[in-house]
């Protein structure tokens, strides 16, 4: 199947790409060793409110530009594009030049985990004429109506899990949005720790996982959202 560079309306509400790690660096030296040589890159900082801190890892500050932002905390990373997504060649190419300059400051003695989250939500339709195949259970004497699914899934290398919910609403900006919203998560875990490795597993999620939303999708729909290829 050949997969579109783009397509519009744009449905992208979120695009992360998130590595978790261990460090010979307290939080405090990978605080300033981080936010120094980013900076040019980054000119803003952030500390990250938390009414309630996650159990796991979680980012603590973030650095932002006007097309990117990249938060860390202890043992994790993360980009996002924060205004309108740049298409994947330029958004790798940018975390390819950061996590280069990470590589060099000896930030990483391990990956744990790498994982690529993307949420889109499709304005004003309905599951049956986005989706190719509409999941179902059928009981008798009862009318189905879709409603979420979610589903672990193992492709190539990559596990993903997905979240499909109907007649969703979600915030993007100040504009609340309703439509239907895919939440895709691929991930991989126990990277070899070396620039070259780390970047062909972000590409190579981020290409399984593209694969598979647009399998997702009808041919016809996706048609109708004048792709470029």
């Amino acid at each position: 199947m050949k997969l579109p560079k783009e397509i519009q309306p744009d449905p992208i509400l979120t695009s992360i790409v998130e590595i978790r790690f261990k460090s010979n660096l307290d939080k405090f030296k990978l605080f300033n060793i981080i936010s120094d040589s980013l900076s040019e890159e980054f000119p803003i900082l952030n500390n990250i409110e938390r009414s309630q801190k996650p159990i796991i890892v979680y980012t603590e500050y973030e650095m932002l530009n006007d097309d990117y932002s990249f938060s860390f905390g202890d043992g994790i990373i993360s980009f996002k594009n924060v205004s309108k997504y740049k298409l994947w060649d330029n958004y790798f190419a940018f975390i390819k030049k950061i996590i280069n300059i990470l590589y060099k400051l000896d930030v990483f003695i391990e990956i744990t985990r790498i994982g690529i989250r993307y949420i889109s939500l499709f304005d004003d339709t309905v599951a049956e004429e986005v989706l190719k195949e509409v999941p179902s259970i059928n009981v008798i004497g009862e009318n189905t109506k879709f409603g979420t699914y979610g589903g672990e899934f193992k492709v190539n290398n990559s596990i993903l899990t997905l979240i499909i919910t109907a007649e969703a609403s979600a915030l993007k900006g100040e504009v609340t949005r309703k439509g239907t919203v895919f939440d895709i998560d691929s991930f991989s875990k126990n990277v070899k720790n070396n620039a070259v490795n780390v970047l062909e597993t972000i590409d190579s999620l981020h290409s399984d996982e593209k694969t598979f939303f647009f399998n997702l999708l009808s041919p016809e729909f996706i048609e109708s959202l004048s792709p470029t290829y």
